[in-house]
């Protein structure tokens, strides 16, 4: 199905909810018409778009009553990256297969399924960061994904409804699109109410964990130019202690795998507590209200400038707690910045360890760092990998034209 279709469908689909919204005014055989094919697909086509647009409004329209005062249309849908999903859920097409459109025999259910043309997120996700291509490219060049989605009406108050809603959403929020960050937070759309015994609806206390801090993670504060933060694994809930001593030669004099670095005149270890970067860079709007990471979960978001949004660097935010804690409580795992992505003439210097930093050729990398786990090349694009026995890594991207431009830090432990 092409965009022009796609746009001819949505026409329709408004055309035939105004006539369904008002067929309660309407006497004698208006019902039998709202009760159409034609009218339940395009009541299935709206739901549809409100996904592809993440409308929650439009979508508590079309559901049955029972289940508009669903707890999911009070919470913000948490997505693994806005960038990314928004760009594939813009380029996502369905076509209704008409073969197998089913009404019982009093025409007050509808079955029907739909043919869903995906872009695949994981290539998406591959062009976007490890080949530097911006959004639009990355979702056309990446290959297409079809699946199959069951949409169940019933009629209703003169009105075809959707039922089982919430299962049509996980099928796109969760299993296709965001697979890896939708399960991972907590969202609750005000604050919630203490609790002694509900593990969800507290900040970690003391008793959370095996080493015992003065105060909770959301309270702490540097002792003797220390803080100490989780870096190991929730389970025990130990913590280790983050220093803020480390200097420009430490990062000269250091190995790519003692994750250390110089970003914006401010020495960064990984680890690092977010909280340190939260005076410069914002977390998503969507994050003003509390939100809670579960347990060994992470997610990948976007954090923009205060004083200018359209410079980001992406980060993952980890929990290594054994229990729930806010968002802004929570460790940077993972660290990725592109000079490519800032405006022109606004950007951040860097410096990685041994001296690498943005305009580096690719031969003093492979000098400093030694031969890569694996190299791929992408045109004038030369992505290197590193990786150490933990599976932690750091990806190098270099052009010809200008040297060192990108870097990505992952670190597990």
């Amino acid at each position: 199905m092409t965009d022009t279709s796609r746009r001819i469908i949505r026409k329709l689909s408004v055309t035939l909810l105004t006539v369904s919204l008002c067929a309660c005014n309407v006497p004698g055989g208006m019902s039998n018409y709202i009760s159409s094919e034609a009218d339940a697909l395009g009541v299935a086509d709206a739901f549809l778009d409100s996904i592809l647009e993440i409308d929650k409004d439009k979508m508590s329209r079309l559901v049955v009553e029972d289940d508009r005062e669903s707890d999911f249309f009070e919470e913000e849908i948490t997505v693994q990256n806005n960038v990314l999903s928004e760009g594939i859920l813009a380029k996502t097409l369905y076509e209704a297969d008409e073969d197998k459109v089913k009404f019982t025999d009093n025409n007050t259910e509808c079955k029907v399924d739909y043919k869903i043309t995906m872009p695949n997120y994981e290539q998406v996700y591959e062009k976007y960061y490890d080949d530097a291509l911006n959004i639009e490219d990355a979702v056309s060049n990446a290959e297409k994904v079809d699946f199959t989605v069951k949409i169940r009406l019933v009629f209703e108050n003169d009105d075809w409804q959707i039922t089982d809603f919430e299962d049509i959403c996980d099928e796109f929020y969760k299993e296709r699109l965001f697979k890896e960050g939708a399960d991972t937070v907590y969202v609750e759309p005000t604050e919630p109410e203490p609790s002694e015994t509900d593990p969800i609806k507290t900040q970690p206390t003391e008793s959370d964990y095996s080493e015992p801090s003065e105060t909770e993670p959301t309270e702490s504060k540097p002792v003797a130019e220390t803080t100490a933060v989780p870096t190991v694994n929730p389970s025990t809930a130990e913590t280790t202690e983050y220093t803020d001593k480390y200097t420009l030669d430490d990062v000269m004099n250091a190995d790519w795998n003692d994750f250390i670095f110089s970003f914006d005149g401010e020495i960064i270890s990984l680890p690092y507590p977010y909280e340190k970067l939260e005076g410069k860079w914002a977390l998503p709007e969507k994050y003003d209200s509390v939100y809670y990471l579960n347990p060994g979960s992470e997610v990948m978001e976007e954090l923009k400038y205060r004083d200018n949004d359209a410079l980001m660097i992406y980060v993952y935010l980890r929990n290594n707690y054994d229990a729930p804690i806010d968002i802004r409580d929570a460790v940077i795992g993972s660290f990725y910045y592109s000079r490519l992505f800032d405006e022109k003439g606004k950007y951040f210097d860097f410096v990685l360890p041994g001296g690498i930093q943005y305009g580096s050729t690719l031969q003093e990398v492979y000098d400093i760092y030694g031969e890569p786990n694996e190299s791929s090349e992408y045109g004038e694009m030369t992505m290197l990998e590193y990786i150490d026995n933990e599976r932690n890594m750091l990806y190098i991207y270099c052009k010809d034209t200008v040297g060192v431009y990108s870097f990505e830090y992952i670190v597990n432990n």
